[in-house]
């Protein structure tokens, strides 16, 4: 088969990077951006002290950029014959300086042109192709590909045995840089196999793992060359790159409408959260009788029933005093206390890129209150993305960006895997072997993402770890899978340098997930895929029956030429790079504000200068259609479900800027300004016609609420049609009518503290009471003063037994529910931070 007659990647043909053959030899010194520490330098120069390669005229070697065709063909000639003749080959190869390379390689049967009769010197050359020029230069005889069987599966296989494959060539088509191109010659020029190579299984797997620890500690070293010195040796082309053609062979928990309620009903609330089922770790958490805070560094126990007697009752000493909690878990007469530590002697860890931090979970025996027992603590190096505990098992996912520098002269890759320290094991550990890590072709990172299980019930049960080279920042899980999102950006930059670089118009940005089997018990991987754009928050992600739903936004509002979009996408749940269905180009120029899956709907709010509240129907996955859309000023941060046809929207109202046009002429003033809080209730009982019930203003400019980012702040309970918030309240004092506002002054503070609402379809927002910590003409003399909440603001608002319980760091305040009146209030000793 002609390798030259599959599709190729594009990209113009730089400065010569081969020279003729007289002048072969004639230098020996060093190229500028090869240092003798760069993972390839040894290679490199080989080549070039025998006559195979010379560099540039400016002394450079552009190691990481891309290599043509004809300075790919070039080099295996002069590799294997020292006097090539020959040109006017091909129509475009006439007599140019690759000519004689070019037309050796085609009388010597290494290739052949297209069907044009020309050869396209100009274009790139991807591992494949390049495999199969190779298997014929020194004749390594591929077997005659099997029936199904891709054409280069044999070839790769060939090369693979010879050792021949750098571990920087993750993926089939993966377009070859300089520098590997000269290391696949130099290994098959030597005949050396003592350095790790790649396998065709690992190249054709979807998320393979790494062979070695000698292939971990190889690629670790082109990670840390390509950060150090990367910036300074951009391409020597400005060609835009197409896509290549050589394929590579590569009981779920719906959400249920109300699952976020904080369990309406019963004698006491419990976390905000997205799926049912599916714990998340707060600073707050209460069992009916105890309120469980976490106050500075300090995690506290307060009995808070009577509410009239409400005192402390512990003080959570734990054995690392470097440890700071900053979420927890309670289940049952189990404590779960989730935070960070570091390691602050001589070892290894305090050379990560982190300094030395680490996640760490402490399970805590609450059998006395009076005297809590440790029963485990694990700790990770890295940090802590998230975690979720269903049943008995809490779920960790950890980011590690370890430090080059644990690499030496004869170090094994070993030293760079993360380690981990199981109380109940009493050593320091690797979370894995080498071998055990998995890696995601075409965007390695030299960090690592680790999914851990934790049995808080059974302290000998072994921790479950699975590790990928990558990183996440978004995590979402149903009763079955987790999955782990992080944005990247496909771009040659991130690609070959391993540096951000933003986005382009959003042309290069997507968002790639890990998904995690959890339905037994454990963390297990199962595979990886990717859609365009990137997501706002958890809430962007569902998970129903055999499928994964997605919505993204792609681009920047900001951009007037290509202006941003948003999508759904309906993913095959087993087959994460299939599209069942989607929805594209939802709102031109707007991104998503927020998002919600309910069953067979799904609810997007996006916004520029109005509040677009969309209808999706997703019963079909194969086919989500939009069934309806609102458009009324401000936007949606959250949206919560009241019932299967009314949603509660928690977000900021909206106006046009007016009489700034006047001050600014000339500029575009396509935008609004954000106001005070808005409180909507959505009626989507005619999905095709959505309306907006209800609505409720707190403030102007400037109010704002923990709601807003964070869904565990609002306390629900639809039994009661009862909800609270915490809320920070401004107010403009000069606003004299809304014809001369304009919309971009900020209030003054006069209130923090909670607001409390019953909420019916009959009566809509009624606001029952307000909670505050603060004297009555505080924010009278604070004024301006007043910029951000301190240890007295109300973060978190719970309920036991008929009473509301507002909680601060340095206050918890009980509040009759019925007559709103105050039953005590419980001033909490802070601890000194430290410095």
């Amino acid at each position: 088969m002609n390798i030259f007659r599959k599709t190729l990647l594009m990209a113009a043909c730089a400065a010569f990077l081969i020279v003729p053959l007289q002048s072969f030899g004639q230098t020996t010194d060093p190229f500028s951006d090869v240092p003798a520490q760069h993972p390839f330098g040894a290679t490199i120069e080989y080549l070039k002290n025998n006559g195979m390669v010379k560099g540039y005229p400016d002394g450079t070697f552009a190691p990481e950029s891309s290599i043509s065709r004809a300075e790919f063909i070039t080099i295996v000639v002069a590799s294997i014959d020292k006097n090539p003749t020959g040109e006017n080959c091909f129509k475009d190869v006439q007599k140019q300086w690759f000519a004689r390379f070019v037309c050796s390689a085609k009388n010597k049967g290494l290739i052949s042109g297209y069907a044009d009769g020309n050869f396209k010197p100009q274009n790139n050359i991807n591992f494949a192709e390049a495999s199969a020029v190779l298997a014929r230069a020194y004749n390594l005889k591929p077997a005659t590909p099997a029936n199904g069987e891709p054409w280069y599966k044999p070839i790769v296989s060939k090369l693979a045995v010879s050792k021949a494959i750098p571990v920087t060539i993750d993926y089939l088509d993966k377009k070859l840089s300089r520098a590997e191109s000269s290391e696949m010659i130099w290994r098959l020029k030597t005949k050396t196999k003592t350095k790790p190579s790649k396998t065709y299984a690992a190249l054709s797997s979807e998320l393979p793992k790494i062979s070695s620890c000698a292939e971990l500690k190889e690629k670790m070293e082109v990670y840390q060359y390509r950060r150090n010195r990367g910036r300074l040796y951009m391409y020597k082309t400005d060609m835009a790159i197409a896509p290549t053609g050589v394929q590579a062979e590569s009981t779920a928990m719906a959400e249920e409408e109300g699952a976020g309620d904080s369990a309406g009903g019963s004698d006491y609330s419990s976390t905000n959260i997205q799926v049912e089922g599916v714990d998340e770790a707060d600073v707050i958490k209460n069992d009916g009788e105890f309120i469980y805070m976490i106050s500075t560094s300090t995690v506290r126990i307060i009995k808070a029933v009577p509410p009239t007697e409400m005192t402390q009752v512990a003080k959570v000493e734990l054995s690392d005093k470097n440890f700071t909690p900053s979420e927890m878990y309670v289940a049952g007469n189990k404590l779960v206390v989730v935070g960070s530590t570091y390691n602050s002697g001589d070892g290894e860890a305090e050379e990560s890129y982190y300094g030395g931090s680490r996640a760490k979970v402490f399970v805590l025996d609450m059998t006395d209150k009076s005297n809590l027992k440790e029963e485990r603590s694990v700790e990770f190096d890295g940090y802590n993305i998230s975690s979720r505990r269903i049943g008995k098992l809490v779920y960790l996912v950890v980011n590690n960006s370890p430090s080059y520098r644990l690499l030496g002269e004869g170090d094994s890759g070993q030293k760079v895997v993360p380690l981990y320290n199981d109380s109940t094991v009493g050593k320091e550990e690797p979370v894995c072997g080498c071998s055990d890590i998995r890696f995601l072709p075409k965007y390695n990172e030299p960090n690592f993402l680790v999914v851990a299980s934790i049995n808080i019930e059974d302290p000998s049960a072994p921790v479950q770890k699975e590790t990928v080279m990558g990183s996440g920042n978004t995590v979402y899980s149903s009763l079955e899978s987790l999955y782990v999102a992080t944005t990247q950006y496909d771009a040659p930059e991130a690609e070959i340098f391993n540096i951000w670089t933003p986005p382009t118009n959003g042309a290069n940005e997507k968002t790639v997930f890990f998904r995690f089997d959890v339905k037994d018990g454990n963390a297990i991987y199962k595979n990886q895929g990717s859609v365009k754009g990137h997501l706002l928050n958890q809430f962007s992600m569902d998970e129903s029956g055999n499928y994964f739903r997605v919505a993204t936004t792609i681009g920047e509002v900001w951009d007037s030429v290509k202006p941003s979009k948003n999508n759904l996408f309906i993913l095959d749940r087993e087959n994460l790079n299939s599209v069942v269905g989607k929805v594209e180009n939802i709102a031109p120029g707007e991104k998503i504000y927020s998002v919600r899956f309910m069953g067979k709907r799904a609810y997007m709010v996006t916004f520029k200068k109005v509040d677009p509240f969309f209808v999706i129907d997703v019963a079909d996955p194969a086919n989500p259609k939009i069934l309806g859309a609102l458009k009324i000023p401000g936007y949606s941060d959250y949206l919560h479900p009241y019932d299967e046809n009314h949603i509660i929207g928690f977000g900021k109202d909206a106006v046009d800027p007016k009489s700034v046009e006047e001050e600014w002429p000339g500029r575009d003033f396509d935008f609004a300004w954000y106001q005070g809080m808005k409180i909507a209730l959505f009626d989507v009982t005619d999905p095709t016609n959505p309306t907006m019930m209800f609505k409720e203003m707190i403030g102007d400019r400037g109010t704002d609420s923990e709601v807003l980012s964070n869904h565990k702040a609002l306390f629900y309970d639809k039994v009661r049609n009862l909800f609270a918030i915490p809320v920070t309240v401004k107010e403009i004092k000069d606003k004299t009518s809304a014809d001369e506002y304009t919309g971009d002054k900020y209030g003054t503070t006069i209130f923090q503290g909670a607001y409390v609402y019953s909420l019916d379809l009959q009566n809509g927002f009624q606001l029952k009471g307000k909670i505050t910590n603060y004297a009555a003409d505080f924010f009278a003399k604070a004024g301006n003063e007043y910029w951000y909440e301190d240890d007295l603001s109300i973060k978190r608002i719970v309920y036991i037994k008929d009473y509301l319980y507002t909680v601060a760091k340095a206050m918890i305040k009980a509040t009759k529910l019925d007559s709103m009146e105050e039953a005590k209030a419980l001033p909490v000793e802070l601890d000194p931070q430290q410095p």
